[in-house]
């Protein structure tokens, strides 16, 4: 309670520390650091790293999900950032990302060679000196699209200064000329020991089951695309499509 105008919790000897006073010390900290950043920076600030980069020039493409052979189902982990070669077409494409879908997978893919990828023909990729086989969809397995990127960084979000892994996002699978809102859903949880066992106590360099420790507040922001209508909470906006137009936020504070 700022009202109050206490600005140090100060202990005593003598006298037992209570949880809620370091609760509070660290709160009451962490208020100086908002009011300091808020006065610098707005939501959504990148502070380090954080590079944005959007793409329209890109092409979604419908495979099976099954290898050629039809004996398994795709790894889509061993296409995330490989080279695809058409069997028939000859032409390459460099896959940017991958989606599950319910009766095929979507990769979102770059055209590096040739006249671009044919409709029902097998590709190749190589991954770890392995050699794999897929079939591309025999229906309209083709469209235009949209990605938007975000590198690993350090945002200003609600008064913290949040890292977030790099992450990409599609930004519509269908099209390269409609709008969207480009930005960060912010998740804000504790974790206790049950969601991750670094938090245990440690004894004798192993984690001890019997010493939980302390919980930890937790922040994850996920990159996200929405249609300008949609209301989506805790959403913190970076940038926007208009009509296919990429408009970026001012970079600067």
């Amino acid at each position: 309670d700022e009202t109050k105008k206490y600005y140090r919790i100060l202990f005593r000897p003598g006298y037992a520390v209570q949880a809620r006073e370091l609760t509070q010390l660290q709160t009451s900290i962490q208020d100086q650091i908002k009011k300091f950043g808020n006065h610098i920076f707005q939501d959504g600030s990148v502070v380090v790293g954080g590079e944005q980069f959007f793409e329209a020039g890109l092409t979604a493409v419908t495979i099976l999900t099954t290898y050629a052979s039809g004996a398994a189902v795709i790894d889509l982990s061993l296409l995330d950032g490989q080279t695809i070669i058409g069997s028939t077409s000859e032409s390459e494409a460099f896959v940017k990302k991958t989606i599950t879908g319910t009766n095929n997978f979507t990769l979102i893919v770059k055209q590096t060679v040739g006249d671009g990828l044919q409709a029902g023909e097998e590709f190749t990729w190589t991954n770890e000196n392995t050699t794999y086989t897929g079939v591309i969809g025999s229906t309209t397995p083709f469209s235009d699209c949209m990605l938007f990127s975000v590198k690993s960084g350090v945002f200003y979000v609600n008064g913290h200064f949040v890292y977030t892994d790099a992450q990409s996002v599609v930004v519509d699978p269908t099209s390269n000329t409609s709008s969207w809102h480009l930005g960060f859903v912010v998740n804000e949880s504790v974790k206790t020991s049950d969601d991750d066992e670094t938090l245990l106590d440690v004894a004798q360099g192993y984690p001890n089951y019997a010493a939980p420790g302390a919980d930890r507040y937790y922040i994850d922001l996920q990159l996200t695309s929405k249609t300008p209508a949609a209301e989506v909470d805790s959403f913190i906006e970076l940038a926007r499509v208009e009509n296919g137009q990429y408009i970026v936020k001012n970079p600067n504070t």
